[in-house]
């Protein structure tokens, strides 16, 4: 199963569950979070606890509220009470790793500058947290600014560019943040492939016409794949190649690294 989509379902939309097999989208995130009104956060456990019930789970995640909010404790009460449900930590604070549960599969969301600036403070015990994902909440993270977020366009290529480089090390997959004029798919489609070429690994989604572009986009090249093919081909039979020339083709220890990499990726799709 790849790892591209990851679709928010506001868990007090009783509608919406019934609609969650007929998506695309290769993880689904029940949010119980910002997408949920106080009023309504009771009815949205209850609406999970049915769905976790009557139905085969298969990558399903749940937003909790952040360590600071008054629901923090009661919803990873009820998290615990739900195996093989994954958690999505919001406003995660690397100083505070300790805090969340070791047998939970996790993604943690990066939502201020100051906890992206700390990341590397705790790279060691991040990385023994055993994190599923790590996302960019770069809407949360503008809102220090006064200018409109179109104009900070090259303050969030460099904030984007940071995330990877810091990230990467952790984890695997990074995710890039909600893009929230859902009507606008062509924009959405130049705004992800513009992510692609950052190194993010896929996408959160919040309006189901996004799925299928985060799908095609946040995808190994198919000529990027063969090549791949053709380098773990070449190097099979070959012991301590080193810089060399293969059947023509040069040879050396990163560009099989990568086919590597390249080919686990495709293998997903």
């Amino acid at each position: 199963m790849p790892d591209r989509s990851f679709h928010f379902i506001p868990s007090h939309r009783t509608e919406y569950f019934k609609k969650i097999n007929n998506l695309s989208a290769d993880h689904i995130i029940i949010d119980l979070e910002d997408g949920v009104p106080e009023n309504r956060i009771d009815k949205g456990k209850e609406n999970i606890l049915k769905y976790v019930k009557n139905s085969a789970l298969k990558n399903i995640w749940i937003r909790i509220h952040d360590e600071e909010s008054k629901y923090f404790d009661d919803d990873l009460d009820f998290l615990m009470n739900l195996p093989g449900i994954g958690v999505v930590i919001p406003k995660f604070r690397p100083d505070n790793w300790k805090k969340y549960p070791k047998n939970k599969k996790k993604i943690i969301l990066i939502e201020n500058l100051i906890d992206l600036n700390r990341i590397t403070f705790f790279s060691n015990e991040l990385i023994r947290m055993n994190l599923f994902a790590v996302g960019l909440g770069l809407e949360d993270m503008l809102t220090d600014f006064y200018q409109s977020n179109k104009s900070l366009i090259n303050l969030t290529n460099q904030i984007k560019a940071y995330f990877i480089i810091i990230n990467k090390p952790i984890c695997s997959i990074l995710l890039d943040g909600v893009f929230t004029n859902y009507r606008d798919n062509e924009l959405f489609d130049e705004n992800c492939q513009g992510s692609f070429l950052f190194g993010f690994n896929g996408r959160f989604s919040i309006h189901p016409n996004q799925i299928d572009i985060i799908n095609k986009i946040y995808n190994v090249n198919e000529d990027d794949y063969k090549n791949a093919q053709n380098i773990i081909s070449l190097s099979k039979n070959q012991n301590n190649l080193g810089y060399s020339i293969v059947n023509g083709t040069l040879m050396t220890p990163p560009k099989i690294a990568k086919s590597k990499t390249i080919i686990n990726v495709g293998d997903k799709k």
